[in-house]
């Protein structure tokens, strides 16, 4: 109908809202809201009408009126007839009226002290969950059919039905069950463009958010809460997800949840992301990565359990770093259960490491460079090896004329890699002179020494 579907975008527009802070009301739930009808006139106990007006300007009239218990909206002359009372109700064509449902004192203080327990929810969120709430019976108005015969037909048919069927049954009877079945739904729905997939995301988080708020027992806030946690999941809110699954467990312990928890964490929690071993420094040194930084003032030593001696631990942003160690030594150890970050998120569980510090690679590197070479017997270059006995020497002489191209391409500045040296081989230079230079051998340690080159450079032209 037409009215039906302006009041579906006005729905949309209010729960678009996902990003920012939503200024609904400050209530967790609405005190106060309407469940409407189509096509009928509430008779009698009429207050002041008001003419010229909106159906949601006369919504909110009766809403903010504690003595207006109803309101009928004559659509066709945009009239508004709020109701101390309803005396009969009539058939009428063109008018939408609506009934007046207020939640009861203690209720409200208990929903009101459940959601304290939501603080770890982004900003906003239990400001759409109120949205959800206050227009969902005007939405979805129940059309005299019974609860029970809703809620069992929303069960059996497809999700986008579903939707209206659970919506309806809750204008019947604000069951927390009926919410949580409420978000199960739409996550399940897929939605046909990025828009369509938000809204679906975000009213199940919201639904969600009601079903908690409205549980009665531990067991039904759990069952909530773990529903909760999917939808917060499907809506990219991993961290709050953790904490949803970790409120279920202190309120009603179960396997699945305690499951669901660990794979949470593992996913978006502060946990150990992997460990590295800087082999090829000549001090080296084991670290381990974490997905978020640590507190540099915090003693980390107590969280590192060793199989052998103490070794110094030291924090780098987000790595735990254990100094001291060992080429060719293995190590096991343990990164504790509990340890901090900087957020102040603890790690959910120890992690047993079993790690070997491997020898250097064999490498050589030049000390400097040394690229004018004095043209005698005592010429010689100084080089750094490691875990090597022998190197190769190779000598190409680079003319006047490319001089400047290598110096344009900064190849007298930098270490060579594979393709600049091919270069100079093939295209730049010309090949003067080869051998093998033998050099001592220490194992993992850095051996400098002065190679003499006198001989094959005696005969050398510039270059």
């Amino acid at each position: 109908m037409t009215f039906e579907r302006g009041l579906t975008s006005l729905f949309a527009a209010v729960l678009a809202l996902s990003g920012a802070t939503v200024s609904v009301q400050a209530d967790e739930i609405p005190e106060r809201r309407a469940i409407a009808v189509e096509n009928v006139d509430f008779y009698g106990g009429d207050l002041e009408p008001r003419f010229d007006t909106t159906f949601e300007a006369c919504q909110q009239l009766c809403l903010g009126d504690t003595e207006c218990t109803a309101f009928t909206f004559n659509t066709k002359s945009s009239a508004c007839f709020p109701k101390t009372e309803i005396d009969e109700v009539r058939p009428f064509v063109g008018a939408v009226s609506a009934r007046i449902v207020e939640i009861d004192e203690d209720a409200l203080s208990l929903i009101k002290s459940r959601a304290a327990d939501l603080d770890f929810l982004p900003s906003g969120y239990l400001s759409e969950a109120h949205a959800l709430a206050s227009t969902i019976g005007v939405e979805f108005p129940p059309a005299d059919r019974e609860f029970a015969q809703l809620v069992s037909s929303a069960r059996r048919t497809d999700p986008a039905q579903a939707v209206a069927q659970f919506s309806a049954a809750l204008n019947v009877e604000d069951s927390p069950d009926v919410w949580v079945d409420l978000s199960r739904t739409y996550s399940k729905r897929k939605g046909s463009d990025y828009r369509e997939r938000r809204d679906f995301r975000q009213n199940a988080v919201a639904a969600s958010i009601n079903g908690f708020l409205r549980s009665e027992t531990p067991s039904q806030q759990a069952t909530a809460l773990n529903q909760m946690a999917v939808a917060l999941e499907k809506r990219g809110n991993g961290r709050p997800m953790i904490e949803a699954l970790r409120l279920s467990m202190k309120l009603s312990r179960r396997d699945e949840t305690e499951r669901a928890l660990d794979r949470a964490i593992s996913k978006y929690g502060f946990r150990v992301l992997k460990h590295t071993v800087d082999s090829n420094a000549a001090n080296p040194r084991i670290c381990v990565s974490f997905s978020e930084d640590l507190n540099s003032t915090v003693e980390y030593g107590p969280y590192v359990r060793l199989d052998r001696r103490d070794l110094p631990v030291e924090v780098e942003g987000g790595q735990l770093c254990i100094d001291g160690v060992e080429h060719g030594n293995r190590y096991k150890f343990t990164v504790r259960e509990g340890l901090p970050a900087a957020s102040s998120e603890r790690l959910n569980r120890s992690l047993d490491l079993d790690v070997y510090v491997r020898d250097r690679n064999p490498s050589v590197r030049f000390t400097g460079r040394s690229y004018v070479l004095p043209k005698s017997a005592s010429a010689s270059i100084p080089i750094v090896t490691v875990n090597l006995g022998e190197v190769a020497l190779r000598v190409h002489r680079v003319g006047v004329r490319n001089l400047r191209t290598v110096a344009q391409r900064n190849l007298l500045n930098d270490a060579l890699d594979g393709y600049e040296e091919r270069e100079i081989e093939q295209e730049l230079g010309v090949p003067v002179w080869e051998g093998v230079g033998e050099v001592e051998q220490r194992l993992n340690q850095d051996v400098t020494t002065s190679l003499p080159i006198g001989d094959a450079i005696t005969r050398f032209e510039p270059g």
